[in-house]
């Protein structure tokens, strides 16, 4: 035997090392990542995780809230009252788009993020707006044109990205009806900020497009309390065709699109026919002085009779929708409560499988099924379900047993009262080897109710005869009795 050189030991050892150490390709960046570089280290420090980082923006936000809120109790006492006013109507519609989820709540913890995100990003449309205000001011129409191309679709998408960006990547957020009641609290939110803007400056975002109100906070109050609910209902809209988007990904662009579409145009027609509600009054003040007795008067019957027709065709939209899926909520929980009810123990599918012999045996191939009556054993220690086939000359079941790749086995038993009981079983047939028959035969004895052998016009002689056995792999009992009709309340 060789001896190896200890030198040569000691390099190869060196280079192994040395090899471990190396890599070909640094895939930092690339494939992996750990922290290296101050600003990695800095990353990973700020985001402990996400958790903090929501935290420091939660009271961010809550500050920027609780200040607004008091700043307008001290420095304007009447207005910072009427402001709080102003948001009870756009609380109640929440409150009732949160109660169209009767079983299952949206997450507190989604909501105070969604609210306080559609408070805080309330500055960019009054950025945005202010900005470009000037421009359209000299244009024909300028101010419809004004709220149709850049209030509307700058508010209502600030609104849906209040959504978008927190309570839309959350695992709850799984239903239509979550996402319209997040779109009507980042609309709450949103009216919130906006109410304290309007109350605070007297005017519609210090634009000059007054509603003839300016410094009467009361009067302001009234406008924005019949203003603010309808935020909390276009973005109910967005937000509930954003959850449908959600579900239905294949479609999801197309679906956004309608949300916010269809938002943006209500918001937009709201916007410009309360514009022009002091011009229609001047109007009729002057065609009908003996009726009306003051432009003011006129302009005040206006604005509620037009807040009440824009609320039912409006608020007509989404009440069908939410109304539409609550109804389904509390259909699919008084199903699912009577499906329990209805279920069967498994004693009971024991007992029941026992006390029966009886069956509905269904193959299937490709697109095609085969159902037939058949006798069968039942063993509820070993749960072994056993049947024996006749093959005539004639006989198809061969071929369909063979090409069955899963078999549903059936038991059921009507009475006179019209109270059942049914059990249904899924899983594979097998032929059973000569060594199982035995058990088989013993299994068929137990309860078995053998019919006629020569209903196949066939002799005994040209039968065959194969026993098998039910690879049981889900087993269903269910029983329908009268007492369980108490379940199922008859509809709205």
């Amino acid at each position: 035997m060789v001896k190896s050189d200890p030198e040569n030991r000691r390099l190869y050892e060196e280079r192994v090392e040395a090899s471990k150490k190396e890599d070909i390709v640094d895939l930092y960046d690339l494939d992996k990542w750990e922290p290296r570089t101050l600003l990695d280290r800095l990353c990973l420090a700020f985001s402990l995780g996400s958790r903090a980082l929501m935290l420091i923006g939660f009271l961010i936000a809550l500050a920027v809230l609780v200040g607004v809120v008091a700043a307008s109790f001290v420095l304007y006492p009447v207005a910072g009252f009427f402001m709080t006013v102003s948001i009870v109507p756009s609380s109640l519609v929440v409150w009732y788009v949160w109660e169209t989820k009767p079983y299952e709540k949206v997450p507190a913890k989604l909501v105070t993020f969604t609210f306080l995100l559609g408070f805080v990003l309330v500055a960019v449309p009054l950025a945005v707006n202010t900005a470009t205000f000037p421009y359209f001011v000299p244009l024909t129409g300028g101010i419809a044109l004004f709220f149709f191309v850049v209030v509307a679709p700058v508010e209502e998408t600030v609104k849906w990205l209040a959504v978008r960006l927190y309570g839309y990547g959350d695992d709850s957020f799984d239903t239509a009806a979550d996402g319209a009641v997040l779109g009507a609290v980042a609309g709450l939110g949103f009216a919130t900020a906006e109410n304290a803007v309007y109350m605070m400056s007297g005017s519609l975002l210090g634009m000059g497009v007054g509603v003839g109100l300016e410094g009467v906070p009361h009067k302001m109050s009234v406008v924005r309390a019949g203003a603010a609910p309808l935020h909390v209902i276009w973005s109910a809209i967005a937000g509930y065709y954003l959850a449908l988007a959600k579900l239905n990904r294949e479609h999801a662009a197309p679906i956004i699109f309608k949300g916010l579409l269809i938002a943006v145009f209500l918001h937009g027609a709201y916007n410009v026919s309360v514009t022009y509600l002091p011009y229609i009054a001047d109007a009729l003040h002057a065609s009908y002085p003996s009726v009306s007795s003051t432009v003011g008067g006129v302009e005040a019957v206006l604005t509620v009779v037009f807040l009440l027709g824009f609320y039912v065709a409006v608020g007509y939209y989404p009440y069908r929708k939410i109304n539409r899926y609550r109804k389904y909520k509390i259909r699919q929980h008084r199903a699912k409560d009577l499906r329990t009810e209805m279920e069967m123990s498994q004693k009971e599918v024991d007992d029941f499988l026992q006390s029966h012999g009886v069956g509905v045996l269904a193959l299937a191939q490709e697109d095609e099924s085969y159902a037939i009556p058949m006798s069968y054993g039942y063993e509820p220690d070993t749960r072994l379900l056993c049947v024996m086939l006749a093959y005539g000359p004639l006989s198809k079941k061969r071929e369909w047993v063979r090409n069955t790749e899963k078999a549903t086995f059936v038991v059921y038993d009507l009475h006179d009262s019209l109270e059942a009981e049914s059990v249904i079983i899924e899983g594979t047939i097998d032929e059973m080897t000569d060594e199982d028959v035995e058990a088989g035969y013993d299994v068929l004895s137990n309860n078995a109710l053998f019919t006629v052998l020569h209903v196949s016009g066939a002799s005994a002689e040209n039968t065959d005869f194969g026993m098998y056995r039910f690879e049981i792999e889900s087993v269903t009992g269910r029983k329908f009795e009268h007492e369980l009709e108490s379940l199922v309340e008859p509809e709205d």
